[in-house]
Protein backbone atom coordinates (compact mmCIF):
# COMPACT_ATOMS: atom_id res chain seq x y z
CA UNK A 1 0.00 0.00 0.00
CA UNK A 2 2.77 2.14 0.86
CA UNK A 3 4.33 1.94 -2.69
CA UNK A 4 1.05 2.29 -4.29
CA UNK A 5 0.99 5.91 -2.75
CA UNK A 6 4.53 6.53 -3.45
CA UNK A 7 3.60 5.99 -7.10
CA UNK A 8 0.72 8.07 -7.20
CA UNK A 9 2.36 10.86 -5.17
CA UNK A 10 5.47 10.77 -7.49
CA UNK A 11 3.02 10.45 -10.53
CA UNK A 12 1.09 13.88 -9.24
CA UNK A 13 4.51 15.82 -8.99
CA UNK A 14 5.73 15.05 -12.42
CA UNK A 15 2.09 15.84 -13.71
CA UNK A 16 2.27 19.41 -11.96
CA UNK A 17 5.96 19.72 -13.17
CA UNK A 18 4.89 19.14 -16.92
CA UNK A 19 1.97 21.43 -16.15
CA UNK A 20 3.88 24.26 -14.91
CA UNK A 21 6.40 23.70 -17.85
CA UNK A 22 3.95 23.84 -20.35
CA UNK A 23 2.44 27.36 -18.45
CA UNK A 24 6.08 29.04 -18.50
CA UNK A 25 6.34 28.25 -22.11
CA UNK A 26 3.10 29.68 -23.72
CA UNK A 27 3.97 32.97 -21.53
CA UNK A 28 7.67 33.06 -22.66
CA UNK A 29 5.96 32.16 -26.35
CA UNK A 30 7.50 33.82 -28.86
CA UNK A 31 4.95 37.12 -30.43
CA UNK A 32 6.46 37.37 -33.48
CA UNK A 33 6.59 33.42 -34.22
CA UNK A 34 2.91 32.96 -36.25
CA UNK A 35 3.59 36.53 -38.25
CA UNK A 36 7.57 34.46 -38.74
CA UNK A 37 6.16 31.51 -40.21
CA UNK A 38 3.82 33.09 -42.42
CA UNK A 39 6.23 34.63 -44.07
CA UNK A 40 8.90 31.94 -44.58
CA UNK A 41 12.68 32.59 -44.16
CA UNK A 42 13.02 35.46 -46.75
CA UNK A 43 12.54 37.79 -44.12
CA UNK A 44 13.50 38.22 -40.59
CA UNK A 45 11.02 40.10 -38.97
CA UNK A 46 12.35 42.56 -35.88
CA UNK A 47 10.74 41.79 -32.81
CA UNK A 48 11.09 44.80 -31.26
CA UNK A 49 9.66 46.54 -33.82
CA UNK A 50 6.17 44.95 -33.55
CA UNK A 51 3.19 47.23 -33.20
CA UNK A 52 -0.55 45.68 -32.71
CA UNK A 53 -4.21 47.76 -32.85
CA UNK A 54 -7.23 46.59 -32.44
CA UNK A 55 -9.56 48.12 -35.26
CA UNK A 56 -13.43 46.86 -35.27
CA UNK A 57 -12.51 43.49 -33.60
CA UNK A 58 -9.25 42.91 -36.05
CA UNK A 59 -6.03 42.81 -34.92
CA UNK A 60 -3.48 45.11 -37.36
CA UNK A 61 -0.07 44.31 -36.94
CA UNK A 62 3.23 45.84 -37.98
CA UNK A 63 6.41 44.32 -38.36
CA UNK A 64 9.60 45.64 -39.39
CA UNK A 65 12.17 42.86 -41.15
CA UNK A 66 15.65 42.84 -41.71
CA UNK A 67 15.63 44.81 -45.32
CA UNK A 68 13.64 47.30 -43.39
CA UNK A 69 10.15 46.40 -45.27
CA UNK A 70 7.42 47.23 -43.45
CA UNK A 71 4.58 44.23 -42.97
CA UNK A 72 1.33 44.44 -42.14
CA UNK A 73 -0.59 41.50 -40.83
CA UNK A 74 -4.51 41.62 -40.45
CA UNK A 75 -5.68 39.22 -37.69
CA UNK A 76 -9.32 37.93 -36.80
CA UNK A 77 -9.64 37.62 -33.20
CA UNK A 78 -8.42 33.93 -32.85
CA UNK A 79 -5.06 34.94 -34.29
CA UNK A 80 -5.42 33.31 -37.55
CA UNK A 81 -3.62 35.88 -40.17
CA UNK A 82 -5.99 36.86 -43.24
CA UNK A 83 -4.25 39.12 -45.19
CA UNK A 84 -0.52 39.89 -45.34
CA UNK A 85 0.67 43.23 -46.62
CA UNK A 86 4.72 44.28 -47.36
CA UNK A 87 5.42 48.03 -47.46
CA UNK A 88 9.30 48.44 -49.13
CA UNK A 89 11.26 51.54 -47.39
CA UNK A 90 10.62 54.27 -48.94
CA UNK A 91 8.70 56.63 -50.97
CA UNK A 92 7.66 55.82 -54.93
CA UNK A 93 8.28 58.11 -57.22
CA UNK A 94 4.91 59.88 -58.38
CA UNK A 95 3.17 58.34 -55.86
CA UNK A 96 1.12 60.64 -53.70
CA UNK A 97 -1.22 58.05 -52.16
CA UNK A 98 -0.75 54.37 -51.78
CA UNK A 99 -3.83 52.06 -51.00
CA UNK A 100 -4.88 48.66 -51.19
CA UNK A 101 -8.09 46.69 -50.37
CA UNK A 102 -9.16 43.26 -49.89
CA UNK A 103 -11.92 41.51 -47.96
CA UNK A 104 -12.96 38.39 -45.91
CA UNK A 105 -16.68 37.66 -44.44
CA UNK A 106 -17.92 40.63 -45.79
CA UNK A 107 -15.08 43.22 -44.20
CA UNK A 108 -12.73 44.97 -46.42
CA UNK A 109 -9.52 45.58 -45.13
CA UNK A 110 -8.27 48.89 -46.66
CA UNK A 111 -4.59 49.94 -45.67
CA UNK A 112 -3.38 53.68 -47.24
CA UNK A 113 -0.11 55.05 -46.88
CA UNK A 114 -0.04 58.82 -47.61
CA UNK A 115 3.26 60.01 -48.66
CA UNK A 116 2.30 63.74 -50.20
CA UNK A 117 3.27 66.00 -47.19
CA UNK A 118 0.21 68.48 -48.36
CA UNK A 119 -2.36 65.37 -47.46
CA UNK A 120 -3.32 65.96 -43.93
CA UNK A 121 -6.88 62.99 -44.04
CA UNK A 122 -8.29 61.35 -46.48
CA UNK A 123 -12.18 60.15 -46.39
CA UNK A 124 -13.14 57.38 -48.13
CA UNK A 125 -16.62 56.80 -50.44
CA UNK A 126 -18.31 53.93 -48.30
CA UNK A 127 -21.44 52.33 -49.72
CA UNK A 128 -24.10 54.52 -49.04
CA UNK A 129 -22.02 57.19 -51.52
CA UNK A 130 -21.38 58.77 -47.96
CA UNK A 131 -18.10 59.95 -47.34
CA UNK A 132 -15.98 57.58 -44.34
CA UNK A 133 -14.35 59.43 -42.10
CA UNK A 134 -14.43 57.99 -38.06
CA UNK A 135 -13.44 54.68 -39.49
CA UNK A 136 -10.31 55.42 -41.12
CA UNK A 137 -7.51 55.07 -38.74
CA UNK A 138 -4.46 57.22 -39.29
CA UNK A 139 -1.40 55.25 -37.27
CA UNK A 140 2.61 56.37 -37.45
CA UNK A 141 4.93 53.51 -38.42
CA UNK A 142 8.47 53.80 -39.29
CA UNK A 143 8.46 57.45 -40.51
CA UNK A 144 5.10 57.01 -42.86
CA UNK A 145 1.42 57.82 -42.35
CA UNK A 146 -0.95 55.03 -42.55
CA UNK A 147 -4.56 54.92 -42.59
CA UNK A 148 -6.16 51.61 -41.55
CA UNK A 149 -9.93 50.96 -41.84
CA UNK A 150 -11.80 47.10 -41.40
CA UNK A 151 -15.77 47.81 -42.64
CA UNK A 152 -18.26 46.36 -44.55
CA UNK A 153 -19.01 50.01 -45.53
CA UNK A 154 -16.37 50.85 -47.31
CA UNK A 155 -17.03 50.76 -51.24
CA UNK A 156 -14.24 48.59 -52.93
CA UNK A 157 -15.22 49.18 -56.77
CA UNK A 158 -13.99 51.82 -57.36
CA UNK A 159 -12.14 52.96 -54.11
CA UNK A 160 -13.05 56.81 -54.25
CA UNK A 161 -10.68 58.44 -52.31
CA UNK A 162 -10.03 61.72 -51.28
CA UNK A 163 -7.38 63.92 -49.42
CA UNK A 164 -7.94 67.04 -47.34
CA UNK A 165 -5.25 69.75 -46.62
CA UNK A 166 -4.76 70.68 -43.34
CA UNK A 167 -7.31 73.61 -44.24
CA UNK A 168 -9.83 71.08 -45.36
CA UNK A 169 -9.33 71.62 -48.84
CA UNK A 170 -9.09 68.77 -51.62
CA UNK A 171 -5.27 68.39 -52.81
CA UNK A 172 -6.36 64.87 -54.28
CA UNK A 173 -8.90 62.65 -55.65
CA UNK A 174 -7.84 59.12 -57.20
CA UNK A 175 -11.09 59.30 -59.40
CA UNK A 176 -11.27 62.43 -61.93
CA UNK A 177 -14.47 62.25 -63.33
CA UNK A 178 -18.21 60.98 -61.86
CA UNK A 179 -18.27 57.71 -61.92
CA UNK A 180 -21.88 56.44 -62.75
CA UNK A 181 -22.27 52.69 -61.31
CA UNK A 182 -25.48 52.60 -63.20
CA UNK A 183 -23.21 51.88 -66.34
CA UNK A 184 -21.73 48.77 -64.93
CA UNK A 185 -24.89 47.07 -63.81
CA UNK A 186 -26.29 44.38 -65.79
Amino acid sequence: MNKRRIILFTACIILVAILIGAAIMLMKRDPIAPYQSYVGSKYQLNQDSLVTYDINSYHVTFITDNHYYTHIFYSEPGDSIINHLYIPRGTPERKRVYWHTSSKNGSVMFTSILYDEAIDHITVKAVDSQEMREELKPIRYNDTRFVIAVSDRIERNPVDITGYSKQNEVVYRNIKEEYNKELFKR
